[in-house]
């Protein structure tokens, strides 16, 4: 019979081989998952890693100093340069490169204001006539920003079809930051996937650094968000 020391040893191999194991799958599963995700990033939003953020002039005798700080990769097909000055005093609009070239979105729009400024929403929709009843929910994005998101329909600034919009709100640590879909209308759910996967890559304030520790080169097999 074999002795006591030597079943304990036998125990311990098999406990410890599925220990290893199991923490092996479990590490497999969760690279697979996250290189999909990083496919369906790849397939879905622009190729470039950030859109560029907004500047505007302080002084004339310094460089344009940028209006916030941010990371975000927009759906594919829309520009990444920054607009010169911002429509209705608020809206930073990025248009596509070349026209349907984003379908089913017509533009991505930005608006920031600090945290403290408890108008910050009703001043969007006032300039965002809504002529359906906003729908409102909320959510969180891959990073753990959290979200106020509204959707309704609205008439489109460009040539006055309706449009069918998707704003959602964010609160960082000293700023507000509302990012607006702009879609053509009855697509929001063609558009839902890519809206998704813009927004997980999406950092500011506190969350800048980890948004671009995310998107670096190297890819989701080098960065587990937690």
């Amino acid at each position: 019979m074999p002795s006591c020391r030597r079943v304990w040893w036998g125990w311990g191999l098999l406990l410890f081989g599925g220990c290893g194991l199991a923490d092996y799958e479990a590490k497999m599963k969760d690279s697979q998952e996250r290189l999909r995700q990083y496919q369906e990033q790849e397939k879905l939003l622009d190729p470039a890693p950030r859109i560029n953020p907004p500047t505007k002039i302080t002084d004339p005798q310094l460089p344009p100093t940028v209006v916030l700080d941010f990371q975000l990769r927009a759906p594919r097909g829309i520009s990444s340069q920054a607009p010169a000055n911002a429509r209705l005093e608020l809206f930073y609009d990025y248009r596509p490169v070349k026209p349907q070239a984003a379908e089913p979105f017509q533009w991505l729009s930005l608006a920031f204001a600090p945290r403290s400024d408890s108008n910050f929403v009703s001043n969007l929709l006032g300039r965002l006539p809504a002529l359906t009843q906003p729908k409102q929910s909320d959510g969180q994005t891959r990073l753990g920003l959290k979200y106020r998101r509204l959707e309704f329909e609205s008439p489109s600034p460009l040539d006055g079809q309706l449009s069918s919009v998707a704003v959602y709100q964010f609160q960082g640590t000293a700023q507000q930051l509302a990012v607006i879909f702009f879609v053509t209308r009855g697509q929001l759910a063609r558009a839902t996937r890519a809206i998704e996967m813009s927004l997980d890559t999406l950092g500011f304030d506190d969350t800048l650094a980890k948004a671009r520790q995310a998107e670096r080169p190297g890819g989701p097999l080098e960065f587990v968000p937690r």
